[in-house]
Parts: C-alpha cells; structure tokens; sequence
C-alpha cells in the first residue's frame, strides 16, 4: 500500500509540476501580446490600439492613442476636427500617413482657409457604431473639437454577415487569436461566471484549451455551411437584419446628440465602395475576377444593397438633423468611368481616392467652419 500510494504522489506532484511549467511558459511567452499585435482588450470598447506599438511602416500612434496627421496646433484660434471611424478614417489602406484622409483633409484645410486647422484621426479599425460611439464620449473631451466627422460602418455590415450564418467567436476572434487568447479579455467576457469558471479562467493553460476547442469546432461549422449553403439563398431574417439597420442608426443619432450637446457640428461620410446597385451578368463576373473574392456567397448587387441602405441610412440623417452629408459613394459613381484606381479593394480607398474624397469635401465645405476663404 505505501509503495502505491508513494507512487500514486510521485504521479501527483510529477503531473502538477508540468501543469505549473507549461502554466509559467504561457504566461512567460505564449499569451502575451505579440510585439506584432496592434490591438490590446479593453472592457467595453472590446480592443483599443496599442500606443506602444507601430502601427503602419513604423508609424507610432500619439499618446492619446491616435494617428498622426501633422504638426500639433496650439491656440484658442485654432479650429479642431475630429474623424471618427472604422478602418477607412484610420486609413489603413493609405501608403503613408502624410496620404491618409484625416491628414489629406487638414492639409486642404490649411491651404483653402485663412485659420489654422488640426484634425485628429480617431479611427479605429474594426470598430462598428457602437464601439465608434462610446470611443467619441472618450476622447471628445481630450480634442475638444469644432467639427465630428463620422466615417464608418462597414463593421456593422460585417456583423450583418455574422447573423446571415458566417460564426466567429466574438466577433473578430478568430480573425486575432493571440489577442483573444489573452487574459485580460477572457477575465472581461463573462464577468457573471461561476466561482469555478473564474477560478478556471485565471489559468492560461485553461485559458488556451478552452479557446481551441470552442475555435475547432466553430471552424468546423463555418466549413460546413459554406461547403453546403450559399448565403444568398438563406430565408430572410427580418428582425435580424432590421435589428442591424436599427442600431445603427441609433448609434449615429447618439453620436450626433454628444457631438451636439457639446457644441460641435457633425458631418457624415457615406461608405463608399466600387461595388454598383445593379450588374449585368458580364459586370458581375468582371467584379468577381477582379477582387477575386466570392462575396461571401452573395451575389455582388445583393452586398452592395446591404452597403447601401446603410448609405440611406447615413442621408436621412444628415437631413433629419441638419448634418452635412459628404456622399462618397454618389460621388464615386457620379463620376463616370468608376476608376478602378481609386479602391485597393471593396472598402477601402486607395491614395488616389483618399485624395479624391478630400477634394469633393473641400469643394463643398459649409459655410460654418467660419474661416474664411485663403488669398489667392
């Protein structure tokens, strides 16, 4: 009996031993954030960019957790807007920071008026309204600003994509991993959890296997409905996609109520996309071949309605409250030939078509900026 129980000890200790070692490697190297990893969890925003970390060709952020545009202004004089939005305010597709539209739109700004302008760049890729919404009543307050420009919404539409039956784990998850494997975002995913579970989940090893076990098996389903089912000929889901539409346009009138309340004005961008209303059948396989991309099963007039009643959404708005509405996707289409230059692939723009959005904009810039018109 002692040798068993000896044994069955040496067993124990030998087995609570590697789990403590394979618990400090993880904690040691497997689930920090990678020095490649540009967003960090955050309680309610879900993530937030990192400030320590470059984010495009060695571009630091500033302190505030922004892009940068150009030299800081300083000065009650001085005319402050502030670009809220997902991936395409940020201008992730941009060459250089000098070409992103926050930073094409100060510049044009600064030439066209007599007035110093600063425009901070508070784009966030990935974020939906939500997320966009409570990032504006944070960093209002650190920028002050005269002007909300409000450009962004094709999250949304992603999550559009989620409900129609593409499952991820909590929205990006999987598109991240490593992030979401981190602590402090599974500490923030269920605060109502057991004794247990909370107890479970201040292990990393835990931590790890639970993720790639719920990861293996939503894969798995993604596999097999797309292996089985095109998602343009599911059953329509009214109150999903109501519920979407809805909340976004809750969320954009809560924007404009805080921008408001505080004594700015707000203008909107619509989301601007090379995809049209319509297509001929030689039109649509053009598109196909050219983003080389299968639309997440839809046909590419069926994504672009869904794209643009966002847009409607974003113009009744602008005439609902009296907001300057700056219409890109109107004017991209408007212009003729629909140059394919100007987009790096369905969403967002490229150089070319950053500077042709900041063009139109200064053409048509309201009268209440208050500055008055540069010298020729």
């Amino acid at each position: 009996m002692k040798t068993i129980f000896r044994i069955t000890v040496v067993v124990l200790c030998t087995a609570l031993l590697l789990v403590l070692l394979g618990e400090a490697y993880l904690r040691w190297h497997y689930f920090g954030l990678p020095t490649s990893e540009k967003h960090r969890p955050h309680p309610y925003l879900q993530t937030v960019l990192r400030r320590d970390v470059p984010f495009v060709d060695g571009e630091a952020l500033t302190e505030n957790g922004f892009r940068r545009t150009g030299a800081t202004h300083t000065g009650e004089d001085v005319r402050r807007v502030l670009v809220v939005g997902d991936s395409c305010a940020f201008s992730i597709s941009s060459s250089t920071e000098a070409q992103s539209f926050p930073s094409l739109l100060e510049a044009g700004l600064n030439r066209a008026f007599e007035a110093e302008f600063e425009v901070t760049n508070a784009g966030v890729p990935g974020y939906g309204s939500l997320q966009m919404l409570l990032w504006l009543a944070q960093v209002f307050d650190e920028v002050h600003p005269d002007e909300v420009v409000i450009y962004g919404g094709w999250n949304d539409f992603r999550i559009l994509m989620h409900d129609r039956g593409m499952l991820y784990i909590e929205n990006n998850c999987l598109g991240m991993p490593r992030m979401y494997r981190h602590r402090d975002y599974w500490a923030l995913r269920d605060p109502d959890a057991g004794l247990l579970h909370r107890t479970l989940r201040r292990l990393y090893l835990y931590d790890m296997l639970a993720f790639r076990v719920e990861a293996h098996y939503v894969k798995e389903r993604m596999r097999e409905f797309r292996r089985t089912h095109a998602l343009s000929e599911l059953p329509p889901e009214p109150l999903l996609l109501d519920e979407v539409f809805t909340n976004f346009e809750i969320n954009l009138e809560n924007m404009i109520a805080l921008a408001r309340g505080r004594g700015a004005e707000v203008s909107l961008v619509t989301l601007g996309t090379p995809l049209r209303r319509s297509y001929t059948p030689v039109q649509e396989r053009t598109v196909r071949e050219r983003f080389d991309r299968d639309f997440l099963r839809l046909a590419p007039a069926e994504m672009s309605g869904y794209v643009f009643a966002f847009n409607d959404i974003l113009r009744d708005l602008g005439k609902r409250y009296g907001c300057e509405v700056y219409d890109w996707e109107r004017w991209y289409h408007g212009a003729g030939d629909d140059d394919a230059s100007m987009f790096v692939d369905l969403v967002h723009p490229s150089d070319e078509g950053y500077g042709y959005l900041t063009d139109r904009i200064l053409s048509r810039l309201p009268s209440r900026t208050g500055a008055q018109p540069a010298s020729p």
